[in-house]
């Protein structure tokens, strides 16, 4: 809960004020109750990254891959999201180049470990676990202070 609390503060502070952060909200507090996210909630959540407002699932996965975030990943809306899938797109947004093995394979794989020494993923888990709505928002919420300090 003070997870969700903490980030909708965090999104009102980066996202440009305006009616459509109500939504934003409303997004953010579901998927906290959910216990498995969808790459569709990952999608729109990076359209929120890039401060634009998410539109439909298709138009939004042709926006995040003009930016390179979602290049080569081709899954429906409602599949589940594991961690190496989220880990992908968030070593590509924060251009996370460190990893040999990712930087040679470019795979979910080694995007997780990178994500994991990075401090982003949780070294603990697997790259193939469903992430739940919760975790996506404790990686986003991360993602966005990298992202932030990197100003």
């Amino acid at each position: 809960m003070k997870l969700r609390i903490l980030f909708a503060l965090l999104l009102l502070f980066t996202v440009s004020l305006g009616a459509q952060n109500l939504g934003n909200l409303d997004f953010v507090n579901s998927l906290g109750d959910r216990e498995a996210a969808t790459y569709g909630d990952a999608v729109t959540f990076f359209m929120l990254m890039e401060n634009r407002a998410p539109g439909g699932f298709e138009a939004n996965v042709a926006a995040l891959d003009r930016l390179k975030i979602t290049t080569g990943i081709r899954a429906a809306e409602n599949t589940l999201l594991d961690r190496g899938m989220l880990a992908l797109m968030v070593s590509r947004y924060l251009k996370i180049e460190d990893s040999l093995l990712y930087l040679i394979s470019g795979s979910g794989r080694y995007a997780f470990r990178a994500c994991a020494e990075q401090g982003i993923m949780d070294s603990d888990a697997s790259e193939w676990d469903v992430i739940s709505g919760e975790g996506l928002i404790e990686v986003m919420a991360k993602v966005s202070a990298m992202k932030e300090a990197e100003k």
